[in-house]
């Protein structure tokens, strides 16, 4: 079963020293003329890691090679979390969540007021957090911290991803004061994603989600019904948890 992006965030240790990334200079990918625009024409399903790993490498190349530019920093570490969150393993999901944050971190240097880079660092510092499992709280505030700015620099971002981020930080975490759940700030936040875009079957599951821990099995029914309707065989990122929440409505 592949977790949400956002859960077990309390489960966290401080941060130990980050690897660098393998050096592209000898791989296949070292002399494509332009690793940037290549890899930016592949457009991977969902959950193929090979296409995302020929694109990662590209990106890869593009910002040892040619120079570190927004545009790949923020594109490869969006591949990147693309990969811990398809991956079976653990291992890849820290080593390639790990990369992907410190491209993000360098993203933001360049460009501090830019969504990508805010978005995708929170998001890697939660992918990395799946993969800890004892102390620190640091992580945890770098996704609040970050998700937070995403959202306030555009919340409509990939299908309202920074509210939809945001809402499950607050729905998964433990509450004050051990950490920062909190169940009204999940709702403001899921609530506004679905609003904002109803169609993304991402932003129904999470909300009903939390509707269900509320014992509000009737607004859970009607958030999802009619993505159950039009999406019998829905294969959701995370089929493990679309399973266990048809089995919560009653649903075959």
């Amino acid at each position: 079963m592949k977790p949400t992006p956002t859960i077990l965030l309390f489960l966290l240790v401080a941060c130990a020293a980050t690897p660098e990334p393998p050096s592209e200079a000898n791989g296949p990918y070292w002399k494509v003329e332009d690793p940037l625009g290549k890899a930016d024409t592949i457009q991977p399903r969902p959950g193929d890691l090979e296409a995302l790993d020929e694109a990662a490498h590209l990106y890869r190349v593009s910002i040892q090679r040619d120079g570190e530019t927004f545009a790949a920093l923020w594109k490869g570490a969006r591949t990147l979390c693309r990969i811990a969150q398809a991956t079976p393993s653990e291992e890849v999901q820290a080593t390639t969540s790990a990369e992907a944050l410190q491209n993000c971190k360098r993203a933001k240097v360049l460009q501090p007021r830019r969504v990508e880079a805010r978005y995708f660092l929170a998001l890697a510092a939660g992918l990395l957090a799946e993969t800890r499992s004892v102390g620190g709280r640091q992580l945890v505030s770098t996704i609040e911290t970050e998700a937070t700015e995403a959202v306030r620099l555009d919340r409509t971002f990939e299908n309202a991803a920074p509210l939809l981020l945001l809402g499950q930080l607050y729905h998964q975490a433990p509450g004050f004061p051990i950490s920062v759940g909190d169940t009204e700030l999940a709702l403001e936040n899921l609530e506004e994603a679905f609003e904002i875009a109803p169609d993304h079957p991402p932003n129904r599951i999470a909300l009903a989600e939390v509707y269900l821990d509320e014992g509000r099995g009737d607004d859970a029914r009607k958030v999802i019904e009619t993505l159950i309707a039009e999406n019998p065989d829905l294969p959701p990122r995370w089929p493990e948890r679309w399973k266990t929440l048809r089995a919560r409505l009653g649903s075959p």
